[in-house]
């Protein structure tokens, strides 16, 4: 049976990281899982991690900056970058989601086509829908208000160097503002060799205190792993793919 393990409050598993995209590595004292059941975790906290950022998002009003080295934009609104863990994507905006939805729908096909990694077919199918679920909350929803600049940071990679033992998949979102407060949606999914986990949608108000919000999917040491996570407004999605850790 899948177990639950929520995170809220001042009882929460500690998990931080720093405002921008990280694709986490490495594992501490791994514990692998004695079952093909996915377990799953929520984390809502305050705090920063002391993980470095790969890249940063920065958001005032309707305007979107991604400006860290090592990121580079493939299409209009479509962000690429790597590291030794994985590779990630960032897409920005109505554009760069219609752009990454109709890529996911090609390589969805050719991943049906060939018949080939089924847990592969399952984490892009899972992509796809969660692309255009971002793409109707742009379209829907308000802009990040004029006076408030907002700071929003993608950690997608091996839960276990956020949650000590526990081998899989973390997907999430940080969001700190500065100027005001800013209402924003989080929604977020791991996906493992034990499938994907249910979606985690979130609803914060934030303000100038850093608040982690996601979700992590259990999964087998070095198996493939897949994360996502979107924040609106103003409409940003961040994923990656690496080894489950």
């Amino acid at each position: 049976m899948t177990r639950m393990i929520s995170s809220l409050g001042n009882h929460v598993i500690s998990m931080t990281l720093v405002a921008g995209s990280v694709l986490a590595t490495g594992c501490m004292d791994p514990v692998e899982p004695t079952t093909s059941a996915a377990e799953h975790a929520i984390v809502n906290r305050p705090g920063l991690s002391p993980v470095a950022p790969l890249q940063e998002v920065q958001v005032t009003g309707d305007r979107v900056s991604i400006a860290s080295a090592g990121w580079a934009q493939a299409a209009p609104g479509m962000w690429t970058g790597s590291s030794a863990g994985g590779a990630g994507t960032v897409i920005v905006g109505a554009e760069g989601h219609r752009q990454a939805i109709a890529k996911a729908e090609r390589d969805l096909a050719a991943l049906r086509a060939s018949g080939g990694d089924v847990d592969k077919a399952q984490q892009q199918e899972a992509y796809l829908a969660h692309l255009q679920e971002a793409a109707d909350l742009i379209s829907t929803g308000p802009v990040v208000t004029a006076a408030v600049t907002c700071n929003i940071g993608f950690v997608i990679g091996p839960s276990s160097p956020l949650i000590p033992g526990f081998i899989g998949e973390f997907a999430g979102a940080q969001l700190q503002c500065a100027g005001g407060t800013q209402v924003f949606t989080v929604q977020a999914q791991a996906c493992t060799n034990f499938g994907c986990g249910p979606v985690s949608t979130f609803t914060p108000t934030i303000g100038a205190t850093a608040q982690l919000f996601g979700t992590a999917t259990s999964g087998t040491a070095g198996a493939g792993c897949f994360g996502q996570a979107n924040v609106s407004p103003p409409g940003v999605t961040g994923s990656a793919t690496n080894p489950c850790g």
